[in-house]
């Protein structure tokens, strides 16, 4: 009976296990084999077995114990395991006559079905432990490392002496490593959010395998300083009563739900532009020049120079004021629905009577267009939001020099953040926006600036926000307002560099913290190889003491 690989030390188990390999199943073919006795029926094994394409590279027989073994199982087997688990392994197989019934019942149910079995699993191992040092490609770590062993003889040094069961470079390990690492990452982001205020980003999207991934973009992390809400509008994301916007708001009211304001406009142009045939038919002719000047490299170069300064300007549009022209286009189009449209509809009327023309039914047709496009509008953009983001222009530094509105800075505070500000706070807010008026917003440095965000870097780098606290508190507090889910469609355009076709099997944990490391590099270039081994020390009883 040949020793069982866990008894040997373990530093030898991966050379046993070669020489063992190469050897291959022990078949012998003996001009007898012993009988055993079932029953009243005498059976033994057939040589003929060996042949059997399933069972060759595997079964092996012992003559002197007359039972079989499996030799990848034999290979890999642990010394721990339920009743009747060593069968194959240690104890050996002998009931011949429940593979002589001709469907090789045993066997079969030895190697498993599924393929993730235990026979299935052992016999990837034993292929991996051959291909290990001889493959060509055997993946890019590996490959990497004997590159870099060649050119440092330190590193060559510590490889050579490493323990052979403890060399750390087995995908799980190397799963774990990453586990650490990405570990230590979100760990600073928390650590850099502090006790900040915070918003909460949420979309989701397939992947190469065709399964759903959802991204987070969270900026800090106590759920009771969370201040905004945005998701790309889907049902299950901001259902009133059942999806995460309610069971979010339940705990939190002042988390306020922002729907994806790109999302809100496409869906609101898609719906118009089937009540407008003018419409439709610009976006089936976009539709078109898209395609056209997709295909080739040298015409999309050439539309982007044309177009440079356009898409420049348009950039530099923000939310509020896209705000503003959407505002503008529901006035616009209500006020001809209630003014205008009778005076059109007279001088239709009169013309055609003029001309002895039958007077077509336009209200029928128009109005319900006008009332659709309307109720599209108002649907995509709540008057909640709309009328927050409408307040929070007060703040908006373009804004501000034209007419500085105190009233709707105040009005802001008192609507929407009355938990950040208790009454005393409130005095003194309103303290600080009269002396802001003066001493800022009349700054000639002020005028320059273009958006809020500039202007809450501008405050910060003139200290400025040290003598209006209340005031930069609030412009932190709707910087966090997440109008677009544009960051997390960011993260998914990683996803897609990670988790390609050939990588599409990837594990979701596997993914998540190589999506971490990925689109957090500028943190995670910040933490040194030390700090990981100690937390990957830490992490659990090691082989080998570090």
């Amino acid at each position: 009976m040949c020793k069982q690989i866990w008894e040997y030390d373990a530093n030898e188990w991966d050379e046993i296990r070669r020489a063992y390999i190469k050897l291959g199943p022990y078949q012998p073919k003996l001009d007898e084999y012993m009988k055993t006795k079932f029953g009243r029926h005498y059976h033994k094994f057939k040589p003929s077995w060996f042949a059997i394409e399933e069972f060759s590279p595997w079964l092996e027989y012992s003559p002197s114990k007359d039972v079989v073994f499996c030799l990848p199982c034999f290979l890999f087997d642990k010394p721990t395991g339920n009743s009747g688990s060593h069968v194959f392994t240690k104890d050996g197989f002998q009931n011949w006559k429940k593979v002589n019934d001709g469907n090789n019942y045993s066997f079969l149910n030895h190697m498993g079905k599924e393929p993730n079995s235990f026979h299935r699993a052992f016999e990837q191992a034993k292929t991996d432990l051959m291909n290990y040092s001889n493959s060509i490609n055997r993946g890019n770590f590996l490959e990497i490392l004997d590159l870099v062993v060649s050119y440092n003889e330190y590193v060559a040094e510590a490889t050579e002496k490493a323990p052979k069961n403890a060399s750390y470079k087995s995908p799980k390990i190397q799963k774990e490593i990453l586990y650490v690492f990405s570990n230590k990452v979100k760990k600073a982001i928390r650590e850099e959010i502090g006790d900040a205020k915070f918003c909460l980003i949420v979309d989701e999207a397939r992947d190469e395998s065709m399964k759903e991934q959802m991204a987070i973009v969270i900026r800090f992390v106590d759920k009771d300083d969370i201040r905004g809400q945005g998701y790309d509008g889907a049902s299950n994301m901001r259902g009133e009563w059942n999806g995460l916007k309610a069971l979010v708001s339940n705990d939190c009211p002042y988390a306020y739900y922002i729907h994806c304001f790109a999302h809100r406009l496409q869906l609101a142009l898609v719906t118009a532009s089937k009540e407008v045939i003018l419409v439709q038919s610009f976006f089936n002719r976009l539709s078109f020049i898209v395609n056209v000047v997709g295909a080739s490299c040298k015409r999309t170069e050439q539309l982007k120079k044309a177009y440079a300064d356009q898409i420049a300007y348009f950039v530099e549009i923000d939310i509020l004021n896209a705000m503003n022209f959407v505002l503008s286009i529901k006035a616009l189009i209500q006020k001809f629905r209630d003014e205008e449209w009778d005076n059109l509809l007279t001088t239709v009327k009169s013309f055609c009577e003029a001309r002895d023309i039958d007077v077509p039914d336009m209200n029928a047709r128009y109005v319900e267009r006008g009332d659709s496009i309307l109720q599209e509008l108002n649907h995509r953009f709540s008057k909640h939001a709309v009328e927050l983001l409408n307040l929070s222009s007060a703040l908006d530094p373009k804004e501000a020099s034209e007419s500085f509105r105190s009233i709707d800075i105040l009005l802001l505070v008192s609507k929407f953040y009355l938990k950040d500000f208790t009454n005393q706070k409130m005095t003194l807010l309103k303290a600080e926006v009269d002396h802001y008026e003066h001493n800022v917003v009349q700054h000639l440095d002020f005028k320059k600036l273009s958006s809020i965000s500039e202007l809450c870097q501008w405050l910060v780098k003139t200290q400025k926000s040290f003598f209006y606290p209340y005031i930069y508190r609030l412009i932190t507090l709707v910087l966090t307002l997440p109008v677009s889910t544009t960051t997390t469609e960011r993260a998914f355009s990683a996803m897609n560099i990670i988790k390609n076709r050939l990588r599409n099997k990837m594990e979701d944990d596997f993914l998540m913290d190589s999506m971490i490391l990925y689109i957090e590099n500028e943190i995670a270039a910040k933490f040194g190889t030390k700090s990981i081994i100690d937390d990957f020390r830490d992490l659990k009883e090691q082989r080998v003491p570090f």
